[in-house]
């Protein structure tokens, strides 16, 4: 209403040039003997703006043909649109809206009457009258306005008076720079803005907060870098946006870098993908145990963040947790082309080498994806848990309104989801975290952290019925820094932000119709026989089922209580009795961690049946089907390799032969330090009573 009292009164009513205009703009020029007035309508001044003209007689010609031939082709809010968007406002600031921003911190419908009366004037002289130049001169044509608005019945007397009041603003305030980075990225990716987003200003501002709340101790470790997004689980809409904020005051530091749509390496991120695709097929329960011995393949030795070995650990606990060596041997048993195509097929579109580029690393951060994208996954792991069987898999993330994310394909079911969730709830939390489950309104969050090789990213990402945030630290060129992890550089970041949001601390249901109740092996996590202890588990509606358990068996022992069978000893006077007996190796770790694990007990003589699982002996150096490389010493001399072995009985002695060659004997502790040349060679290791293991290996040649 302003603008147009100021500058067309009768925009509605002429077809782009007005004649009454005209001629008062003439006879005004000739009695001041200059020109004071043009008498361009609005519609004649935006040809002007489109066209950039000189300002002429010819132009003004020129202006008003354009002026027809635009209310011809446009209805006239569309002009009114089109010219508010272009005008230039003063300084270098175009457009109504923009203007309104820059001067007044708020969009055009929320401005007082003042304020909407001098972004009005502005058009007329915007090189030499704007807020900050000629500051008394624009007051007074603002007022001016404010006055013919009054006098026209346009506005009430009390708010005249009261805009008259309002000081004039001396200076430009700025634009917001809430979202600077996904408008970059917008604008890079559309042709035409402006762009209405799903940000929820509330939860962007809290965010903000938060990030600078941490950004003094995150940037004394050396992390001058943090991305966050922030999704609605139901549709998918994103609620907040950090695309990078940068501490560092040097130059290059990357802040400009928009870390939400750039691939960093996954770290441990897909771990949860890999789960619940083995549980929803039946290959995995997470009762069940799994190995974390030392593992080697083809030359590839995975290792535990923490460099340690427990032996055999449940999967749930493995998740939890987030061990490196039994994701490994998982993703080696269900094949890393399905479980890339599994990814891709979710909607991951960061995967492009091929499978044999990626190998087993890709579920330990071989492969790159974006926070974008990987929120989105969590999502939509969420989204399918909330809706049930039946729902499509929601990946992609909605930023503009009127998007619609595209269903895309995520086998594991509600089921698997649902079991997947409840293992990452017991995630160990960050400090000041850890008892959460103490507190009388404790939220349930199912959270993962992820840390790259080289420690460059580090994740968290969590997820409720209601929101999944992401967040990633680290440094935007790359840089490693000591000692970051998800877990101590971005889940503090998300944690936070979840504790300052008024979410709701219900959880998901879970999905009956998607589960059937099994009986597992109490001890196992394998289906249960007559020999072992069973307990109720669920597993996925569909999951086909595995073999029985093979650690629980029932032995037979005489009365001195070695084991025995019928070939050797009287059946009358056996004892039976049920035990959980693990594979040398895996008890070698398993038993430090659980001091009431009981050895098999050994064979009477005469009566020894060794089956594979039973053997007491166990070779970890060198590994399968390896080769190894024995370094010169810095002296020149040959190096030696180190050869390690286990045994059920410490104080059992072992003999250690290479090619038929006795190499030595050793007890108590199982380790032999040898000269061995290049090429070929089998090793051979004996205990007492003659129980052996072999392991054949290949010697590199040495360099000088």
């Amino acid at each position: 209403m302003a603008v147009l009292e100021q500058e067309d009164r009768r925009f509605f009513y002429h077809p782009g040039v007005d004649p009454i205009a005209l001629i008062r703009a003439f006879f005004s020029n000739l009695k001041a003997g200059r020109v004071v007035s043009g008498g361009s309508t609005l519609t004649m001044q935006l040809a002007r703006l489109e066209e950039g003209r000189p300002r002429t007689l010819w132009s003004k010609l020129w202006e008003a043909f354009r002026a027809f031939r635009l209310e011809a082709g446009h209805d006239k809010e569309a002009l009114f649109s089109f010219y508010a968007c272009q005008v230039p406002m003063g300084g270098n600031i175009v457009g109504l809206e923009a203007a309104a921003w820059g001067y007044f911190g708020r969009a055009p419908k929320d401005l007082s009457w003042a304020e909407s009366a001098l972004l009005a004037v502005l058009p007329n002289d915007p090189a030499l009258i704007y807020p900050g130049r000629n500051h008394e001169r624009l007051k007074r044509k603002r007022d001016n306005l404010l006055e013919k608005l009054f006098h026209r019945g346009l506005l009430p007397e009390l708010d005249r008076d009261l805009a008259v009041s309002e000081p004039v603003p001396d200076r430009m305030r700025g634009f917001p720079k809430k979202t600077r980075h996904l408008l970059d990225t917008l604008a890079a990716g559309h042709t035409k803005g402006p762009f209405e987003s799903t940000i929820d200003d509330r939860i962007q501002e809290t965010a903000q907060r938060i990030f600078d709340e941490h950004a003094v101790e995150l940037k004394s470790r050396g992390i001058y870098n943090a991305a966050l997004l922030v999704l609605e689980n139901r549709d998918g809409r994103v609620l907040a946006y950090i695309g990078n904020v940068g501490w560092s005051t040097a130059e290059g530091d990357g802040r400009d870098v928009d870390i939400v749509r750039s691939p960093r390496s996954t770290g441990s991120l897909l771990k949860p993908f890999l789960y619940a695709a083995m549980l929803e097929e039946g290959t995995l329960t997470t009762n069940m145990l799994v190995p974390d011995v030392p593992t080697v393949y083809k030359g590839y030795k995975p290792e535990n963040f923490d460099r340690t070995y427990k032996g055999a650990v449940s999967a749930s606990q493995a998740l939890a947790t987030s061990l490196n060596v039994p994701a490994v041997r998982l993703l080696k048993q269900y094949g890393v082309g399905r479980f890339r195509d599994l990814l891709a097929g979710a909607g991951m579109t960061t995967l492009t080498r091929s499978n044999d580029d990626y190998g087993l690393s890709l579920i330990l951060g071989g492969a790159e994806g974006t926070l974008f994208e990987l929120t989105g996954l969590y999502a939509g792991m969420a989204r399918r848990l909330r809706e049930g069987p039946g729902s499509g898999f929601h990946f992609r993330p909605v930023v503009l309104t009127g998007e619609e994310g595209p269903e895309t394909r995520f086998p594991p079911g509600p089921g698997a989801v649902w079991l997947v969730f409840e293992s990452l709830v017991e995630a160990n939390r960050p400090e000041g975290e850890n008892f959460w489950k103490s507190f009388e309104h404790r939220r349930r969050i199912a959270w993962k952290t992820g840390t790259s090789i080289g420690m460059r990213d580090a994740w968290a990402i969590g997820t409720t019925p209601e929101l999944t945030i992401g967040v990633w630290a680290g440094n935007a060129d790359g840089r490693g820094v000591s000692g970051l992890t998800g877990l101590t550089a971005a889940a503090p970041l998300m944690f936070d932000l979840f504790r300052a949001l008024p979410l709701s601390e219900g959880w998901f249901t879970r999905p009956d119709g998607d589960l059937r109740t099994v009986s597992l092996c109490s001890e196992s996590g394998y289906p249960a026989t007559a020999a072992c202890p069973a307990v109720v588990a669920q597993v996925p509606l569909l999951a086909a089922g595995v073999a029985p358990c093979p650690y629980h068996r029932v032995v037979h022992l005489g009365r001195e209580g070695k084991r025995v069978h019928s070939g050797c000893a009287d059946v009358a006077s056996m004892r039976h009795e049920s035990r959980f007996i693990l594979p040398a190796v895996m008890e070698y770790y398993y038993r430090s961690y659980h001091p009431e694990y009981r050895s098999a007990p050994p064979w009477r003589e005469g009566c020894e049946e060794i089956r594979e699982t039973d053997r007491p002996i166990g070779i970890l150096y060198p590994p399968v089907d390896t080769a190894i490389y024995i370094p010169i010493q810095l002296d020149g001399s040959r190096g030696k390799a180190i050869f390690k072995m286990v045994h059920r009985d410490p104080s059992e002695k072992v003999f250690w032969h290479i090619d038929d060659h006795f190499m030595g004997s050793t007890t108590l502790f199982h380790e032999l330090e040898v000269d061995v040349a290049p090429g070929e060679h089998l090793l051979t290791v004996v205990d007492e009573e003659g129980n052996r293991a072999e392991r054949r290996f290949r010697v590199l040649p040495q360099n000088r």
